[in-house]
């Protein structure tokens, strides 16, 4: 699948005289599956030890807090890849943005939310064998515990719809890598069958 997508976007960037980042989409799945590739790659054979998993996790959480959060380590790590990730685009309104503005704005938005992506892959079984226990359960306590559970998650995503999805754009991006959990959790919630 990576071969193909990026396959297609290199041909579109020759043929139609583009950067590679005018699809950034294609470089933003590329550059976070491989990153969680490589993460369940290293010491593959003790990720069945969930202390080895919760440790990578937790490893992860350091990375991105430090490239991501520390004023010029983003710039000095991706400086290299300008060739390919550098877009200067003609349209924009603001004059004299580096040439990994672009990247690094689409990074950071989602700089968190793939960690919590393998944290829901990873712990997906376990979740699945606590609705099914929760389904054997007694009416009253099983009623009790998902009510809870609906009521919990459905507050805080009109919470976040009022308070965070409503601003305007600018400032909702600031708040975007520390709320987008959010709703994303209040939709697994329902795939997992709460």
């Amino acid at each position: 699948m990576m071969w193909r997508l990026n396959f297609l976007v290199f041909m579109c960037c020759i043929v139609l005289d583009n950067s590679y980042m005018l699809y950034y989409i294609c470089p933003l799945h590329t550059f976070f599956s491989l990153v969680v590739c490589g993460i369940i790659g290293v010491l593959h054979k003790y990720n069945e030890i969930k202390a080895v998993i919760v440790g990578k996790f937790f490893v992860s959480f350091l990375v991105v807090v430090l490239v991501w959060e520390i004023p010029g380590v983003f710039d000095v790590l991706w400086e290299p890849f300008t060739f390919l990730l550098g877009y200067k685009d003609p349209n924009r309104k603001v004059e004299n943005l580096p040439p990994m503005y672009e990247w690094h704005f689409r990074t950071a938005l989602d700089r968190y939310i793939w960690i919590l992506g393998m944290i829901y892959a990873y712990y997906y079984s376990t979740i699945e064998k606590w609705i099914e226990k929760l389904d054997d359960a007694k009416l009253k306590p099983r009623i009790f515990i998902k009510t809870t559970i609906v009521v919990t998650s459905a507050t805080a995503a009109y919470l976040w719809f009022e308070y965070i999805f409503k601003l305007d754009s600018i400032t909702y991006n600031k708040y975007h890598p520390y709320t987008s959990w959010i709703p994303i959790t209040y939709v697994n919630l329902f795939l997992y069958g709460i």
